[in-house]
Order: structure tokens, then sequence, then C-alpha cells
């Protein structure tokens, strides 16, 4: 697999729109440790790249003639391990965050959202404000603490 078609499918140069929705949340209660902050940052980062790969992958079909140069659709070899990578970053960054419940449901939102949601009017704007709503549970979440029964 080549390595720029990979990063070019998961679009990192707009990552740092969810790291920032976990820091405000976490700021919002008054910050967090650097590590666990850092956790669930990469955490944030790792669902929302894998959501804007699922996105290609539902798209396939529409980029054919939309955007034929899209690395799915001009590198069709890309398609069956790209499945595996949105698998992978998806349970990565539920595992790493730190805010399980939180993590989970960004992750259920972003998936629901690519497997047709955003298809249908008002669910599209609902589900996608969801799944940020639910990236600044996971800075609410960190700055909580464990004991705060907020994870």
């Amino acid at each position: 697999m080549r390595v720029p078609a990979l990063v070019r499918l998961v679009r990192p140069a707009l990552a740092p729109t969810a790291a920032a929705d976990v820091l405000a949340g976490a700021a919002f209660l008054g910050g967090a440790s650097t590590g666990s902050l850092a956790m669930a940052v990469g955490g944030s980062v790792c669902i929302y790249l894998g959501g804007m790969a699922q996105n290609d992958l539902c798209d396939r079909e529409r980029d054919v003639e939309l955007h034929p140069d899209r690395p799915l659709v001009a590198q069709p070899g890309l398609v069956k391990p790209v499945y595996l990578i949105v698998l992978l970053l998806y349970v990565t960054g539920v595992a790493i965050s730190g805010a399980l419940w939180a993590a989970l449901a960004a992750a259920l939102l972003a998936n629901a959202y690519n497997l047709g949601l955003k298809k249908r009017f008002p669910f599209d704007a609902l589900t996608l404000g969801g799944a940020r709503a639910a990236n600044l549970c996971i800075g609410f979440t960190i700055a909580a603490g464990p004991m705060s029964g907020v994870a």
C-alpha cells in the first residue's frame, strides 16, 4: 500500500479539528494532565481519521464519476486493506481515549453518518453534530477524572 494514497485518504490536515474539540472540553472543566490529555487527543484523532477513510469507502461508487482521482477509485487494490485500517483506527481511538463511552459514541456516530445518515436531512447535521459533541465529551471526561463517574 502506498503511503501517499493512505495519507490522502485520511485527510490529516483536517484532524486538528477533532483535537480542538477534546481540548475545548478539557479546558472548559479546568484542564487535565498532559499524559491523559495527549491520549484523549490521540484517540479522538484516530476516530476522526477512521471516519474520513470510511467516508471514502462508502462514497466509492459516487466517486467513480465525480472524483476519479480519489485513492480508492484510482487504486482499487486499496479497498480491502482500508476496511481493516478503518476498524483499527476506530478501535484504537476508543481504546486509548480514556473516555470509553464518549469515544464509543463518537465512533458510532461517525459510522452511522458514513453508512447512510449523511444522505438524510436533518439526520446528516444532527449526526455530525453529535459526533463533535461526543468529542467534546471526551475532553470533559478526561478533565473530570476517573473518580467523577463521567467515564
